[in-house]
């Protein structure tokens, strides 16, 4: 028979044993390859293993009925991609989008889906110390949260996994759709 004394003792260990980070190479002093780009001003960085391509001379398709951070779709690869502004989508810029003076899209995925940001300009890849990314200003919105990493260098890291995530969650409503299977589709408007 099982005291009940020892049960608690045993769980309360492996509690303690769990509850403790595991080390990761981010604590080891290892870098990630991050590239950094601009939109509507603000600055923003993304983990290179996430981006799918770096795409030029971009007319999004224009999609009815979306919300201006949706500036549309472009075809990547074969598949219909929809295209965000990601200043407009994350709060920093009011207003509509005015995608004539944008044309360079960074596409990147989660694993699931794929979504295209719209750039003003890209700066080079760097390696960056992974534990250089420092907190959120106090006061940032909840989708800032959920999006992004953190800060490095001025620079608001974008989680992919977060941001696409961000981005289904807030055209579910509109699409009446719920959330696909992992299979790789793009997001957006059928």
């Amino acid at each position: 028979m099982v005291d009940a004394d020892r049960t608690a003792e045993v769980l309360a260990t492996r509690a303690r044993v769990l509850a403790r980070p595991l080390k990761t190479a981010e604590q080891e002093g290892a870098t990630i390859q991050m590239l950094g780009f601009e939109a509507g001003g603000d600055r923003f960085a993304l983990p290179v293993e996430s981006i799918v391509t770096v795409m030029s001379a971009v007319r999004p398709t224009p999609v009815p009925g979306m919300p201006p951070w949706l500036v549309g779709a472009v075809g990547v690869r074969g598949r219909v991609v929809a295209v965000v502004s990601p200043d407009r989508f994350l709060g920093t810029r009011p207003g509509p989008v005015e995608p004539a003076g944008r044309s360079t899209a960074v596409v990147v995925a989660d694993g699931s889906a794929e979504v295209a940001l719209l750039v003003d300009r890209l700066d080079p890849v760097e390696s960056i110390a992974a534990t250089a990314t420092g907190p959120l200003p106090a006061g940032s919105s909840d989708i800032v949260g959920r999006a992004s990493r953190g800060i490095i260098d001025g620079r608001l890291v974008l989680d992919p996994d977060g941001l696409i995530a961000a981005i289904r969650s807030a055209l579910q409503p509109m699409t009446g759709e719920p959330s696909p299977a992992p299979d790789h589709r793009p997001i957006g408007p059928k």
